[in-house]
Parts: C-alpha cells; structure tokens; sequence
C-alpha cells in the first residue's frame, strides 16, 4: 500500500485531509484516490477549526438551515454555534440555525427529502456543506 498524500487547506493549516492512492470500487464508481475525512468528521479540534473556517466565511450572510452531508453533523454543529456566536456584524447573532440531513436512497445517494414542508418554513437562505477544502461560495 502507497503511503498517503496529505492534503492541507490553504486558507486554515490546521486542516488537513489524507487522500490514499489505489483503486477503489462502488456500485456507481471506480476511483484512484480515496479522500479520508475521518479526522475532520470526528476529530472535535479539527471538526471546530473547519466550522470556525466555514463560518468566517459566512458571518455577512444570513443563515438559518445547514443541510449536513455523509456525517459532518458535527461540523454542523459547530458552525451553527459559530454562526450564531460571530459577534457585531454577523446576521446569525442569537439566532435559531436548523440542521438538516438528506435521506437517502439504496445506494447511499441524497434523495428528496420528505420533512421539505417542515423545513420549508424555515427560511431562503440555506447552505449545504460537506467539502472543507472547496470554496463555499461556489455551492
């Protein structure tokens, strides 16, 4: 086995992912990398520094659902804690933020969701997060 390939965020150094070389195989794909995201999902100081990043970034944006993906609860968490903790100038300050998850199909793959009338009420400003390292204004 190849030794794994480190990943660091260029906007927090704190973050990192591995991503191990081989290949690998679903029912739906074949690929040559994995991306492990263990350390960011369940590490409660890498999952805080990814949340404090994600919502640095979001502060001038109002927010008011997070939809999680493939088990980043947790970061969720935190940056609805963050979000709502941001301070002067943040538009989530002691505000209520809604975690939400996707249902999913047979394969694994988010299907539509059926609690959508209950999180309809909600709000028009959500935002799904489940890639540290991309630039969350492209989502």
């Amino acid at each position: 086995m190849q030794q794994p390939i480190r990943i660091i965020s260029r906007s927090n150094k704190r973050l990192y992912a591995d991503a191990i070389p081989g290949h690998f195989a679903t029912n739906h794909s074949h690929i040559n990398y994995y991306i492990d995201m263990s350390e960011i999902k369940h590490n409660m100081a890498m999952a805080l520094e990814a949340a404090r990043s994600i919502a640095f970034r979001f502060s001038p944006v109002s927010i008011d659902t997070l939809l999680c993906l493939e088990g980043t609860e947790y970061i969720g968490a935190y940056v609805a804690r963050e979000l709502a903790n941001s301070g002067i100038g943040s538009l989530n300050t002691i505000k209520v933020i809604y975690l939400v998850e996707p249902d999913s199909n047979v394969n694994g793959q988010p299907a539509p969701h059926d609690r959508a009338p209950q999180c309809a009420g909600v709000g028009q400003h959500g935002f799904h997060w489940s890639d540290p390292f991309a630039d969350p204004r492209v989502h």
